[in-house]
């Protein structure tokens, strides 16, 4: 297809098969830079140098009025701080322990004068199904059916928590504050923010699983959801974390 476009400039990263076909073919590797800073590095050839990476998004006012509406219709004081928690991900591996997100939503609610949503469509309708059995109190599940009203219950929260998945990166268009939780090993290249507000938390502790710096994305047997390390992340950690964020801004 490269070929047969007929484009008088190609431009591709250097290190691949069909580098060959290409054009220009900028040495640049998206792993330690993230895939923002990787992209805008590939149009190097054409002499753009200077590039902006920060990425925006924006509500309509009809989509917040809509999302204040759903958010009282489940019962949410929007008087208090909110925190979205979206426990999805692409893959089972990278989803945090059920448990531990039941435990975490419930600290929030109970100590920190906090209002806790659980965020979701039918793809995430599993790992929620987990979390609200985890709980011993109720927590608020919300079904969104498009990122338009992800997004707009987004730019009404103070913060989100999230794993290693798309919602991590609407938060970081909108201006959100986030806590995204990773694998020990996961992609580098998807570590992308110069900025405090879009925190990584991932374990700590050395994997004997995996071999260093490659994740095998090992699920144990007992388990539905969450790869070794996604374990070790604790929900102290989280909630250290969360409590930091949101006593900051009080």
């Amino acid at each position: 297809m490269v070929i047969f476009s007929r484009n008088k400039k190609r431009i591709g990263q250097k290190k691949q098969s069909f580098a060959w076909l290409l054009t220009d073919t900028p040495d640049i590797q998206a792993k330690g830079i993230g895939v923002l800073k990787y992209y805008c590095g590939l149009l190097k050839p054409h002499e753009v140098n200077e590039f902006d990476i920060k990425t925006y998004y924006y509500v309509t006012e009809t989509e917040s009025a809509e999302a204040k509406n759903k958010l009282l219709d489940h019962g949410i004081d929007l008087k208090k701080k909110l925190v979205c928690i979206h426990p999805g991900a692409s893959e089972p591996h990278k989803i945090w322990l059920p448990e531990y997100f039941a435990a975490s939503a419930e600290y929030i609610s109970e100590n920190l004068s906090a209002e806790v949503i659980i965020c979701y469509n039918s793809y995430d309708r599993d790992i929620v199904e987990e979390i609200l059995q985890f709980a011993k109190n109720k927590i608020s599940a919300i079904k969104l059916d498009t990122i338009r009203q992800l997004g707009a219950v987004l730019s009404l929260s103070d913060l989100c928590l999230v794993n290693n998945s798309g919602p991590r990166h609407l938060a970081a268009a909108i201006g959100l504050k986030s806590i995204s939780l990773f694998q020990k090993h996961d992609n580098g290249e998807w570590k992308i923010y110069d900025d405090p507000n879009s925190i990584v938390i991932e374990s700590e502790k050395d994997c004997l699983h995996c071999r260093e710096g490659r994740c095998r994305s090992l699920i144990p047997e007992e388990r539905k959801f969450g790869s070794h390390c996604m374990a070790d992340i604790k929900p102290d950690i989280v909630i250290n974390k969360i409590k930091d964020i949101l006593q900051k801004n009080s």
